[in-house]
């Protein structure tokens, strides 16, 4: 899962441009798939990642916040 967020074809294209689009794609892969863990099976490591991948996403973009909260 890693290697698919660090790899996202969008996210290395922008990486050496001021567009932050392909980070929030990252960002929200990696929100959505701690999500899933937690709900799975709760852990602290896959709570903290989705809380700091959320705080991210917020960070990053403002519209971040809509897509964290959906």
């Amino acid at each position: 899962m890693a290697l698919l967020c660090c790899a996202h074809p969008i996210a290395l294209y922008q990486a050496s441009t001021a567009y932050v689009d392909g980070m929030v794609a990252s960002l929200l892969s990696i929100l959505v798939v701690a999500t899933m863990r937690v709900a799975r099976r709760p852990a602290r490591s896959w709570g903290l990642a989705a809380i700091t991948a959320g705080a991210l996403l917020i960070g990053l973009k403002f519209t971040g916040l809509a897509y964290a909260a959906i």
